[in-house]
Parts: C-alpha cells; sequence; structure tokens
C-alpha cells in the first residue's frame, strides 16, 4: 500500500505562517531514512491542470496544455 504525502499551500494567499516551512523537512527525512521515499516534485499552478479519464477504453484530456 502506498500514500502520498502533499504539502500545499496558494502562493496568492498568505502563504505558509512562519515556522511552518522549517517544520516541512523533517517528517520528508523520515520517510527518506525508513526507505520508504518513491517520489517527490512540485505542483505546477491550478491554470495548467488538465482533466484525464477513460471512457469506453479511450483516453481523453481536456484543458491547458503546460
Amino acid at each position: 500500500m502506498k500514500f502520498a504525502l502533499m504539502h500545499f499551500y496558494d502562493p496568492a494567499q498568505a502563504g505558509p505562517a512562519k515556522g511552518e516551512v522549517s517544520d516541512l523537512p523533517a517528517p520528508d527525512a523520515e520517510i527518506e531514512e525508513a526507505g520508504a521515499h518513491v517520489y517527490g516534485a512540485g505542483f505546477r499552478p491550478e491554470s495548467t491542470a488538465r482533466t484525464v479519464g477513460v471512457r469506453d477504453g479511450r483516453a481523453s484530456a481536456e484543458g491547458a496544455v503546460a
């Protein structure tokens, strides 16, 4: 079983509170040390998002092309 751990804040809002950013690496380091880390990357703005699906065996995508 795999789980996703996401850190999120909206830069258009206030952003992370003081101290939050410095707290983020601690759980990430524990996960990596345990050998459970699989992949890490940042997200792009929602304006670049696409909706992807499969219907009747055919793939489709809608939205902006990043």
